[in-house]
Parts: structure tokens; sequence; C-alpha cells
């Protein structure tokens, strides 16, 4: 892989990871509540513009994975290390957080989650169930792994029409789960597609009109998809499973066509300096339950959507993101060892 794709890839995967974190910072609902302002835009931020992320995050998983030649047991001996030793860790990590916080008076109500203190529900936190709920993209990720020389078979044999059926069943189901998401395997598979198949870029040809054409649809499309979930209005002649799909499908085409914009690419560049971009997979399993925490203490004080709402929605995932990065540098220079057991001992 050339340097500027490679650097491209570390940039969007670190993009996806912010829209992640800015999504998870979804303020729940005040009891009573009727339609606001407030509502509608944390539906057009949340569940319309940043949902690309999935998407993103699996085709680039996908393409990293196969674009070496593919060695079946080498591969999932290094995501044991990469991925299934972190979740584990990780795992206990917030599931000690969470009981030590339920055996406190002071932060026991605030919390409010109904935990059981015995063997078999702590085991099912660090296994199945963990605090961490975005660990579902590690874990469809070592599924995935497990099944490679399917999906390798899948994209040397027809990849077209597999890749058809999966969107058909995609748009139909959402994100509903069987074994892995069906959204999970059509875009670890187009990655894997393009990274046997050699075909990262755009034609250079008419990426301008692609840029406008992709833009566009993004915006308008989730405009109409968060505003319909907001008002519960979507068209009986197309399911909202289609419109949510169209939104990630156009925001990532838009993300991954945008970063070729000079401009863009010089800006990106710039300002995210390697020890940034460093740290994403460790913002990724850091910010959760912490983001967590920080809203429920924040809607302690939000009585009904009004001015805090704003503020809070936006406070609530940057403050994440700085102790996120205050901890990775200070792991990274006092206790690099750790640092390493916690990111599967990742350089980017």
């Amino acid at each position: 892989m050339d340097k500027y794709h490679s650097q491209k890839i570390r940039i969007l995967n670190f993009i996806s990871i912010l829209a992640v974190v800015f999504w998870h910072a979804y303020l729940a609902p005040t009891p009573a509540r009727e339609f606001s302002g407030f509502y509608l835009f944390q539906n057009l931020i949340t569940s319309a513009f940043l949902r690309f992320s999935i998407p993103m995050f699996f085709a680039i998983s996908g393409y990293l994975f196969f674009f070496k030649p593919f060695h079946y047991w080498r591969q999932v001996q290094k995501r044991i290390k990469t991925l299934l030793l972190p979740y584990l860790i990780w795992s206990l990590l917030g599931t000690l957080l969470i009981y030590g916080l339920l055996l406190l008076p002071v932060t026991r109500n605030i919390i409010n989650m109904q935990w059981e203190f015995n063997i078999s529900h702590f085991l099912r936190h660090i296994t199945i169930e963990p605090v961490q709920y975005q660990f579902w993209f590690l874990r469809d990720l070592m599924i995935l792994a497990v099944f490679s020389p399917v999906i390798f078979f899948m994209s040397k044999k027809l990849p077209v029409l597999w890749v058809t059926m999966l969107t058909i069943i995609w748009f139909l189901v959402g994100d509903r789960s069987y074994i892995v998401r069906v959204e999970s395997l059509l875009f670890f598979l187009l990655g894997a597609i393009l990274a046997i198949r050699g075909g990262i870029s755009w034609p250079k040809k008419n990426k301008n009109l692609l840029l406008i054409l992709s833009g566009t649809l993004w915006l308008t499309i989730s405009l109409y998809y968060g505003y319909s979930i907001t008002k519960q209005c979507f068209p009986e002649i197309i399911p909202p499973n289609i419109w949510y799909g169209l939104s990630k499908l156009t925001g990532l085409a838009f993300i991954w066509i945008v970063y070729d914009v000079k401009k863009v690419n010089k800006f990106l560049n710039h300002h995210l300096a390697p020890k940034v971009l460093n740290g994403t997979f460790f913002l990724f399993c850091f910010h959760e339950p912490l983001l967590t925490i920080f809203e429920k203490l924040s809607l302690q004080i939000i009585i009904d959507y009004n001015v805090f709402s704003y503020f809070f929605y936006f406070f609530n995932p940057l403050l994440s993101i700085t102790v996120s990065f205050f901890v990775y540098r200070v792991l990274s220079k006092h206790t690099p060892g750790i640092l390493k057991a916690l990111t599967g001992n990742r350089t980017n």
C-alpha cells in the first residue's frame, strides 16, 4: 500500500471513531417529552449524519485483513492478540468499574443499572455483554476473522452477486444480527474485494461530480431520515431501513472522496499528528463507559430539553475524548507495557 492511501485509511479510521463517540453522546428523552428542536437536532446528528462510521469501520477492516496474501491461521492468531485479548481486558476493567460504582451509595442512583452480584453475570459482562457496548464491533470482527475463508471465497467467486444479495438483505433487516450483523459482513466483504482486486482509488474522471452528488444525496437523505424518525412519518412505500442504509452509503462515499480534495487532505494531515492517530483504538475502547457516566451526571442537571442539552451534547463527548487521550499519553509515557496489552500491541 502506498503512503498516501495508508495515511488516508488511518485518518478516516480515526474520523470514524470520533463519529462513534459523538453518536454515543445521545441524551435520552426526558419524561413526558414533546417534539422539540433538540430532539430533532440529536436525531439528525446521531441517527443520520454520523452513521457512515459503521460501514467505514468494517470496510477498512476488511481491506486491511485481506491486503496481504491470505494465511488463515496467521490472521486468526494475530486477531487473538489485537482483538480478543484487548476485548477481555477492557471488558474486565469496565465490569469492575460499574460494580464499584454500584457499591457506592453516592453513585448507585446516578448509574441506575440493574446488575446482579454473582459469578455468572460477572462472566457474562466480561464475555458476551461487556459494559462497553461499542465492543460489538470487535465481536463481529472476531467472528468475521474466524469465517474469513468463506469471505475470501466470496471475494473471489461471484463477488457482485454476494454484494447484491447482502445489500438487499441489509436494506430489509437493517441493524439486526444473525451471528454477526448483515451490515458488518457486507462492508467487510466490500473491503476484502477492494483489497484482493486492488481497487481502492476512485476514478479521477468526474471526481468533482461524484463529490457533489454524494454530498448532496447524503445531506438530503440524512435530513429527511432524521426528520422522519423524529416525527415518525415514514412513507409506507419505502421502509425506514432503506433511507437509513442510503444515508450511510452516501455518507461513506462522500467522506472517502472528500479526503482527496487537496485543501481537506492538507488540513487533516497537518492537524492530525501521528501521536493523535496512534490513540485511535484506545479512544474507541476507553470512551465507554466513561461517556455514559458523564451523560448520566449531566441528566441530573437537565430537567427538560433546553440550552443545557445542546451544551452537554457536545461537552460530554469532547470531555471523554480529552480524558481518553490524556490517559493514553500518560500510559504511553510511564507504562508502555500496560498500553500494549490494552491496545493489542498496536502502534497505530
